[in-house]
């Protein structure tokens, strides 16, 4: 049963809607209950200035936030937000979003098939887990679906790769799963919040079908005529599995993944590759820059000290903190491209041309 009237209960926000949030009540989470947030809060979430070392979050209070509550009649009132322990953040030059707090897990769906894997995108992903502290998983999906033996070779090249380098890493079928592939992943989401990222057309609402034995969940279709998968998820939503008492979060699904929230040490400090050359720098407070005397990560790089395509990955992702990931439709005036006066990504304090 859950709380009274007149009760301050805990809850965890699995749902926004706007200025409105659902949250579940703890300790359980089996109760769920329509809350908005307490007018200083709101106000503190506005403050936020728009500049480029601080790009602005749509919420003060993201899915899996542990909150405080009261109860105002069939509503509730968001009273305080506790302490994050950790959170996922993917981001533009204009706006971040925050996709998950509290996790226990990160797990990138990622097809071997189609839509086709992107090391770019897995990296970035990774790069957002190590600088928010949270535990990445990579999970790749249709492997049944493999058309020959080079495809199959190729794909298990990046399986192994990012096996290699300490991560976790699983492929499964999820329309007919291996019993033993599926009896270990079920163990590993079976506690706390997992959150489940990725492309759409990977297989997510499939695997959170699965997982909660309904079809409560809109499975995506991946269109013929562009290869891209059709968004079915446009928030994050966290739901409760009744078998395990763990919770899912399902995030909408996405094109790219933008790390422009991070700086480049954060960038370099997310590759493995790096963990012990770094240890070999000349000075401590290495910027690890090119022509840097005694630098022993720019030694690793100048001497192909990466597999595949990581090193792609890494100067793509360096590059782009001086670029836009997404420019949003009427921020420009046609023809002559500028920012238009008043948009709202259009920011205060101009981001200098080469970020460290």
């Amino acid at each position: 049963m859950g709380a009274q009237a007149s009760d301050t209960f805990d809850a965890t926000v699995c749902r926004i809607f706007g200025a409105y949030y659902d949250v579940l009540v703890l300790p359980d989470g089996k109760e769920t209950v329509r809350a908005r947030l307490r007018g200083k809060l709101r106000i503190a979430g506005r403050k936020v200035e728009e500049s480029w070392d601080h790009i602005k979050a749509r919420h003060p209070i993201l899915v899996g936030d542990r909150v405080t509550c009261s109860r105002q009649g069939q509503e509730a009132v968001i009273e305080a937000r506790l302490e994050r322990s950790n959170e996922l953040i993917r981001s533009s030059q204009y706006e971040q979003q925050a996709l998950g707090a509290n996790l226990d897990r990160a797990i990138l769906v990622m097809s071997l098939v189609f839509p086709d894997i992107s090391p770019g995108f897995i990296d970035r992903f990774l790069a957002s887990c190590h600088s928010g502290g949270v535990a990445p998983l990579l999970l790749f999906t249709k492997p049944d679906l493999l058309p020959d033996e080079d495809a199959r070779e190729h794909a298990s090249y990046f399986v192994s790769l990012y096996a290699d380098l300490g991560y976790q890493v699983h492929a499964i079928n999820l329309v007919d799963p291996d019993p033993g592939s599926w009896e270990i992943l079920k163990a590993i989401v079976s506690n706390g919040i997992s959150l489940f990222a990725g492309r759409s057309g990977t297989g997510k609402s499939t695997l959170l079908n699965r997982l909660l034995g309904t079809e409560s969940h809109l499975t995506g279709e991946v269109s013929e005529s562009t290869g891209k998968g059709r968004h079915t998820t446009t928030n994050s939503m966290m739901v409760r599995d009744p078998s395990t008492g763990a919770f899912y979060i399902d995030t909408p699904g996405v094109k790219e993944w933008g790390v422009y929230h991070l700086d480049k040490s954060q960038i370099l400090n997310s590759f493995p590759e790096f963990e012990a050359a770094a240890e070999h720098c000349r000075f401590k407070d290495c910027k690890h820059e090119p022509g840097a005397d005694g630098c022993a990560i720019q030694e690793m790089i100048e001497t192909g000290g990466f597999q595949g395509d990581r090193l792609v990955s890494l100067q793509g992702m360096v590059e782009s903190l001086g670029i836009a990931d997404r420019i949003r439709k009427g921020d420009y005036i046609k023809p002559t491209g500028r920012m238009r006066e008043g948009s709202k990504y259009a920011l205060k304090n101009r981001p200098p041309s080469n970020r460290s």
